[in-house]
């Protein structure tokens, strides 16, 4: 499992029998405890287009641009018109499909865990948070606010904001310094199948690289900072299954248990008795900062 250090405040909302499973799966190792979460595949959100999404805007706006600043002539040297090079391939359409699937069947797709920015936030416990009978997970002292480099976006582990409007500017500066360097690797190529290879994977890297980062504005209330990773030959892809019986990938990450500093009972449980229960729950492990949210809200 990866080891995540959260530095500023973040609130992962879940239910209370989520929670129980994350609690229940708690580690020690020398002097420290862990919480295991589960990464859940990004075909898993609750967006079903957010991969799409994302990977739309490499394709139609970001590429395009790179490409024309550095300036690609040839359409037979351009990522964002590569479909056009594969055989038997009719439409944009098909292989998109075909693309998306091929990164999602390897794994090479990433996995996420999704925090928000907002505390006590009645939409967040409204959908992520069992219609306010969950919990809230306050998280302290992760810097969230780093500008993104290649190290970091390549990193298979890391955290980042999502943007909702258009194209994270510095994604986009990423992307373009290694669009030139890559471009400068294949465009004399003369084998056009093997040009056509590295091409495909190329594309592949930008787009696990740049799509996790993007989400439709619809969702901009979530204000997400999202725990980003991807899998390597050290981990095992598992699966459960939601509460609507939906089959859903995930792998494992340990975040330290001390960095969880408080715990909010969702507006719709019964606050006395949950918060008696979770202070004994976690006593041994010094949480004690266990409060009722502030929220005005039931459920009929």
């Amino acid at each position: 499992m990866d080891l995540f250090e959260p530095m500023q405040d973040v609130y992962h909302y879940c239910s209370i029998p989520t929670f129980l499973e994350m609690i229940k799966n708690i580690s020690k190792k020398g002097n420290d405890y862990y919480i295991t979460f589960w990464a859940s595949s990004i075909y898993a959100m609750n967006d079903p287009s957010e991969f799409n999404y994302g990977y739309s805007l490499l394709m139609k706006s970001l590429l395009p641009a790179i490409e024309k600043k550095i300036e690609i002539k040839d359409d037979n040297l351009k990522l964002s018109l590569l479909w056009k090079q594969i055989r038997n391939t009719k439409s944009l359409i098909e292989w998109d499909h075909h693309f998306l699937e091929a990164l999602y069947e390897s794994h090479q797709t990433p996995f996420i865990i999704s925090f928000s920015k907002q505390k006590d936030f009645l939409p967040m416990w409204n959908a992520y948070s069992d219609k306010g009978k969950g919990i809230c997970l306050c998280f302290s002292d992760y810097d969230w606010s780093y500008e993104h480099n290649e190290v970091q976006l390549l990193n298979n582990l890391h955290a980042s904001d999502v943007t909702y409007n258009g194209i994270d500017a510095s994604v986009e500066k990423v992307i373009s310094k290694l669009y030139q360097e890559h471009y400068n690797r294949y465009k004399d190529i003369t084998d056009m199948n093997k040009r056509i290879a590295e091409m495909t994977k190329t594309l592949a890297t930008f787009t696990i690289t740049a799509s996790p980062y993007h989400k439709h504005e619809a969702y901009k209330y979530e204000d997400e900072a999202r725990l980003i990773k991807f899998k390597d030959e050290n981990h095992e892809v598992k699966y459960r299954t939601s509460k609507r019986g939906h089959i859903i990938p995930f792998i494992e990450v340990s975040i330290r248990l001390d960095y969880l500093n408080q715990v909010i009972v969702g507006p719709c449980c019964d606050s006395i008795a949950t918060i008696r229960v979770l202070r004994s729950m976690l006593k041994k492990y010094g949480i004690s900062r266990i409060e009722a949210s502030q929220i005005p809200f039931r459920e009929y």
